[in-house]
């Protein structure tokens, strides 16, 4: 009898903390949700919506959303979207459409046509130009009058690291099933902002596939943020409170390797662009500057076709940019047709 007693009460006490313990979560739950909803953009999308705003381009935060594997991308299916306001002092006045979150209008399929993705940031995307004016435009209308016939997707995205490129590759890569990639990143990856690097936040939101009975919990949620903060202030501390760049240098190049890797899987061709700072046209410095370095290393290392720009703009000795970084539609024009014979050689190498 004594000894049933016992497991009589062990059982009970086993019991009795169970229950305290449902008690404790259910009420550190119900104050979790009283204490404020979980944040429904990421980090890096609210620090690029800072910046959009800083730079004066307030409206353009208004074509993006979140998105849980790319950070942010643009809103789907938007109707010549006008936006209005300046950067770095500068007037801008443009519209925007895109069809499936990409600047590119909606066009059939076409069997023996030849794709062509055009991944990149701001520059790329066509900041301050109109759809039609955009490098990525322009090359397609190039290609089509050179009877190449070809469809160009306009991939980039506003903000977006060589991080978010090959992200957005992984996962595009087999329904838009490209003949040819044209990457160009950089000036995002070599961003200081005073946060976590594009791979960390990446490890942030794989919380949606690595923990998928938790991600609804509120409670769960800002103890998991909560002990990722201070992970961050001591990697802060340790680095002497120097945030770093999105991608480092080695991060970089290994990004765009790997870029390089996913396209030579599927037999698609790869171009890389180094795109000029304003700076260096203006002041004719035919050298590489900060990540162009960076880039004509990598490229060399993994014979990649690289485009240098830097030559051809100073060359054309013509007004080409709106900003310090970004292109006007003769800056376009002129990218375009710098591209225009790596492309058409490419594409005679193209898998189709």
């Amino acid at each position: 009898m004594s000894i049933i007693h016992t497991r009589k009460a062990f059982w009970q006490k086993v019991l009795q903390w169970f229950l305290v313990l449902f008690i404790t979560l259910s009420l550190g739950e119900l104050f979790a949700r009283f204490y404020g909803e979980p944040k429904q953009l990421s980090w890096m999308l609210e620090q690029n919506m800072k910046t959009v705003d800083f730079v004066g381009l307030s409206e353009l935060n208004e074509a993006i959303e979140f998105d849980p594997f790319l950070f942010w991308r643009l809103k789907k299916d938007l109707k010549r979207f006008h936006i209005k306001g300046h950067v770095f002092g500068k007037q801008l006045c443009f519209s925007v459409t895109t069809n499936n979150h990409l600047r590119s209008p909606a066009s059939s399929p076409d069997k023996e046509g030849k794709i062509v993705l055009a991944l990149g940031d701001s520059c790329t995307f066509g900041l301050g130009v109109n759809d039609g004016d955009s490098w990525p435009a322009q090359l397609q209308l190039l290609l089509n009058q050179q009877g190449v016939k070809a469809t160009v997707v306009n991939a980039g995205v506003p903000g977006y690291s060589a991080f978010q490129g090959k992200r957005f590759l992984e996962k595009n890569r087999e329904n838009l099933n490209p003949d040819l990639v044209i990457a160009c990143f950089g000036f995002g990856d070599h961003e200081y902002w005073d946060g976590l690097s594009d791979i960390e936040v990446a490890r942030r939101m794989d919380i949606a596939q690595q923990e998928p009975l938790l991600k609804d919990s509120r409670l769960y949620y800002l103890s998991r943020q909560a002990f990722q903060n201070v992970l961050y202030a001591i990697r802060h501390y340790l680095k002497g409170n120097n945030p770093g760049y999105r991608l480092s240098g080695t991060e970089y190049q290994e990004t765009i390797k790997e870029m390089k890797r996913l396209c030579d899987q599927k037999n698609i061709g790869f171009i890389y662009i180094i795109w000029p700072y304003q700076i260096q046209i203006a002041n004719r410095l035919n050298r590489f500057l900060s990540y162009q370095t960076n880039t004509t290393r990598i490229c060399a290392q993994e014979h990649i076709d690289c485009v240098n720009l830097i030559t051809p703009f100073i060359d054309a000795n013509l007004p080409l940019y709106i900003d310090h970084i970004h292109a006007n539609e003769e800056g376009c024009r002129l990218t375009a047709e710098v591209i225009l014979p790596h492309a058409v050689s490419r594409l005679k190498q193209a898998k189709k």
